[in-house]
């Protein structure tokens, strides 16, 4: 893997579930992180904290909404 690719990789939210038979971990959806964004963190409440030009930008996983 270059670095190409690893800056991609970290660019990526997985949302997973546990909530099968088997107890495996599942897929539930997935979200790219814009380019010009920076993870800051995600909170136990679904919510995701975004920093992009000098601004935090909150982001709501389960609304899809800002």
């Amino acid at each position: 893997m270059n670095n190409k690719d690893k800056k991609i990789a970290l660019k990526i939210i997985w949302i997973y579930s546990t909530q099968t038979k088997n107890n495996k971990w599942e897929c539930k959806r997935f979200y790219r992180i814009p380019e010009d964004y920076e993870l800051i963190s995600i909170s136990i409440y679904d919510k995701i904290y975004l920093f992009s030009n000098d601004y935090i930008h909150e982001w709501n996983i389960n609304t899809e909404k800002s």
